[in-house]
């Protein structure tokens, strides 16, 4: 049974990976109106792509942007409400591995970097999209359950809830997203705004590059499920978040991760 995702979807980071696989998800559960944005233009296109073969009736639109740059942010949101009229789901999924290195071999530009997407982008957009949200009436639902003015889902990781050697400012970032969820989560809920957020294992996705056969050892040896996690496998519980079928899940923070972080 479709998950109905009738609403206005908003995804960063979707011209590849998990978001990429985030949009092919959502225009399968029905949600037509999706604006996606992603730094890389070629890959927002092929994203477009896969997505209208997947549905012909997806209305696709599109926008080429460093969320790093903060005066970025409110522009995507406005341009997202221009083209669709509201934004039902935002998906916060755009982000950046870093150097990994131990502290003492990291610059300050080094930090600032992944700090400036993983975790500013992702404050900046929430206050951008929860802004947007409180001006919106609650989406009818099909079944009679109270309706949700929107619904964020931020992507953070395992790692933030363990330490790994070597990646301070990426898991430094990814707490910091779960904290900003938590809290958002607490201060918008009887607003009717639900903020969750997925934690994904490692993930089989290019971000691995040079890395992919090491992190398919090291799960093979740690991970419960002996593989690397598929990007469809985050997409899937993204997008159920993020529908009524979840409607009592706020503050949910939510590991995806092959059984790792249960050990």
């Amino acid at each position: 049974m479709s998950l109905g995702l009738h609403g206005v979807a908003f995804v960063s980071g979707a011209g590849g990976g998990i978001g990429r696989e985030c949009v092919k998800q959502l225009v399968r559960e029905g949600c037509t109106r999706v604006f996606a944005t992603d730094i890389k233009e070629s890959a927002l296109e092929e994203t477009v792509s896969v997505a209208k073969r997947l549905n012909s009736k997806a209305n696709i639109d599109t926008e080429v942007a460093d969320i790093s740059r903060p005066e970025v942010i409110d522009a995507l949101i406005s341009r997202a409400v221009q083209s669709f009229g509201r934004v039902d789901y935002a998906f916060n999924i755009a982000g950046v591995t870093g150097k990994l290195e131990s502290i003492d071999k990291l610059t300050l530009d080094d930090y600032q970097l992944v700090e400036s997407i993983n975790a500013r982008a992702v404050w900046l957009s929430e206050r951008a999209q929860i802004t947007q949200m409180l001006t919106q009436e609650p989406l009818p639902t099909h079944d009679g359950r109270p309706g949700s003015r929107g619904v964020i889902v931020n992507v953070a990781s395992v790692c933030g809830f363990i330490g790994f050697p070597d990646s301070t400012p990426y898991t430094m970032s990814k707490h910091a997203v779960i904290g900003l969820t938590r809290s958002d989560s607490t201060s918008f809920a009887a607003k009717d705004i639900r903020v969750n957020a997925v934690c994904p294992g490692i993930i089989d996705t290019a971000i691995l590059g040079p890395t992919r056969d090491y992190s398919l050892e090291y799960c093979q040896t740690f991970t419960p499920m002996k593989r690397l996690g598929t990007p469809q496998e985050i997409a899937e519980v993204a997008t159920f978040l993020a529908s009524t079928r979840a409607s009592y899940i706020c503050g949910a923070v939510i590991p995806v991760d092959g059984g790792y972080t249960a050990q």
